[in-house]
């Protein structure tokens, strides 16, 4: 199941009756799923597998870069190609073992560059998730002005990177994104400006995650 909720920042009628959530919220919504129901490796591939799903309705074949940060976030993009922001060794858990069957797969890993961006016509951005809560540093602002800057079409996971997913908080850069994709339930910051701004069309995928953990929120 998929529900499209909002559309160039104009919601679809029943919105009233979909929760949002906060980051704290969606901790425990994990955590609850994660103990009870499912490993988190099978949660992340779960996203990975719905945002792959998603991208391939709505788009034809086309070259796609997928930028992934050093934690979990990331670890939903490593099932196609990637671009590496930060560094590799910081790579850990559930990331790593997703990092790991890229490799075994003749997966084609590279560090992030500026020219590569050029060279794909989508680009997706799973660099930070929800647990995003602080502004960023130069580097990282350079890479998403860098990211902004290119010509294909933003996909964010989760969130676009550089928004607080419960204040709606934007520092000094952030993905503007033109599709977001996010798992379980839409993202309380994803509707408070300057954060709406950003998210561009906001996509919620199923990741089998229980009702029993859902309302643990």
């Amino acid at each position: 199941m998929s529900f499209e909720i909002l559309e160039r920042g104009e919601y679809v009628q029943g919105l009233a009756k979909i929760p949002l959530v906060d980051s704290n919220q969606m901790r425990n919504i994990d955590g609850h799923a994660i103990k009870n129901y499912v490993s988190s490796i099978i949660l992340m591939e779960n996203a990975g597998n719905a945002a792959a799903k998603e991208i391939i309705e709505r788009f034809e074949k086309q070259k796609i870069l997928v930028i992934c940060g050093v934690g979990n976030n990331g670890g939903d993009g490593f099932d196609v190609t990637v671009a590496i922001v930060g560094n590799r060794r910081l790579i850990k858990g559930d990331a790593l073992i997703s990092l790991k069957k890229l490799q075994d797969c003749n997966g084609r890993i590279v560090k992030f560059s500026a020219r590569i961006l050029h060279q794909n016509s989508l680009i997706i951005d799973a660099i930070f998730g929800t647990g995003f809560d602080r502004d960023l540093d130069e580097e990282y602002c350079t890479i998403i002005r860098q990211i902004n800057g290119a010509k294909g079409v933003k996909i964010a996971i989760d969130l676009p990177s550089g928004i607080n997913a419960t204040t709606g908080f934007v520092g000094r850069q952030a993905v503007r994104a033109d599709l977001t994709l996010s798992f379980v339930l839409p993202k309380l910051g994803c509707f408070l400006l300057p954060a709406k701004e950003y998210v561009g069309t906001l996509v919620v995928l199923d990741i089998g995650v229980r009702t029993e953990s859902i309302n643990e929120a």
